[in-house]
């Protein structure tokens, strides 16, 4: 428990320990790991079936909001899902962090002990979306 915590307070603050969850989670996307190799068939299938339906399917990544000032962390694995979304025209890729570029996490976190987005987090993608959806929309 001390140790999880311990990765915990660091990745808080931008460092993440080595081979932690944390890292290996991050590397499975950029060193194309297995589970990595799964999601993106599943998402190809997904994908796949919508462009079928004439369904307008948009991708937002959601980023880890107690992390926002911290978004170098994540610059490969954004890379890396961006590029895949790339290969299907048909998808409209939001990168979730771009969104929150310069923002502060204490302003969209439930808490600064709770990290989970609060309303203005969800309302802030929410409106980017219907953006999308209905360009006229504010």
């Amino acid at each position: 428990m001390t140790l999880r915590f311990t990765s915990y307070t660091m990745k808080a603050i931008g460092l993440i320990i080595p081979n932690s969850e944390f890292d290996l989670t991050l590397k499975s996307y950029y060193l194309d790991k297995q589970n990595w190799q799964k999601s993106k068939l599943l998402l190809q299938e997904i994908s796949d079936d919508a462009k079928k339906k004439n369904i307008q399917l948009i991708v937002l990544t959601f980023p880890e909001i107690n992390l926002l000032e911290h978004s170098g962390l994540f610059v490969k694995t954004e890379k890396i899902i961006g590029d895949f979304y790339k290969q299907s025209p048909s998808v409209t890729y939001v990168n979730g962090f771009d969104l929150f570029n310069g923002e502060h996490a204490k302003d969209y976190m439930l808490s600064k002990y709770d990290g989970h987005p609060n309303e203005k987090t969800h309302k802030k993608m929410a409106v980017a979306v219907s953006k999308l959806i209905l360009p006229s929309s504010k």
